[in-house]
């Protein structure tokens, strides 16, 4: 990709509207805390989103976490089908290289939907443990 690409926060009303607008589901979640933007060339090509975890007991799962602030989910992650390709996956990869240096949190987790023909592509393309 030779154009430029950046992810920076973005306001949760803009994230709320593309959410609402354009990810499958048209919800947005309960517990979200941080919204993120993938622009290419100034603009807006896809939406992350981080919140607490559905299960506030998660954290309790993984050596790394010492209390449960240190779990975040992405809970939303749309990007324009007329994006170039792994824009997906740079996204996530800017996502977290943010919260790692902003100490957000410690361990992200996520889920696939297979009833909508997700099965953790782009995560097992990004390296997660899936």
């Amino acid at each position: 990709m030779g154009a430029d690409f950046r992810v920076a926060v973005i306001t949760p009303a803009v994230a709320r509207d593309i959410i609402t607008k354009h990810h499958y589901s048209r919800a947005w979640p309960n517990g979200n805390f941080v919204s993120f933007g993938a622009f290419i060339d100034k603009k807006l090509v896809g939406v992350a989103t981080f919140g607490h975890p559905a299960n506030l007991n998660n954290w309790k799962s993984f050596p790394l976490c010492e209390r449960p602030r240190d779990m975040c989910e992405l809970t939303r992650l749309w990007i324009a089908d007329w994006a170039p390709p792994f824009v997906e996956s740079r996204t996530i990869a800017a996502c977290l290289r943010i919260l790692r240096r902003d100490k957000v949190c410690k361990v992200v987790i996520s889920y696939a939907d297979p009833l909508q023909g997700h099965y953790g592509t782009v995560y097992q393309a990004s390296n997660w443990t899936f």
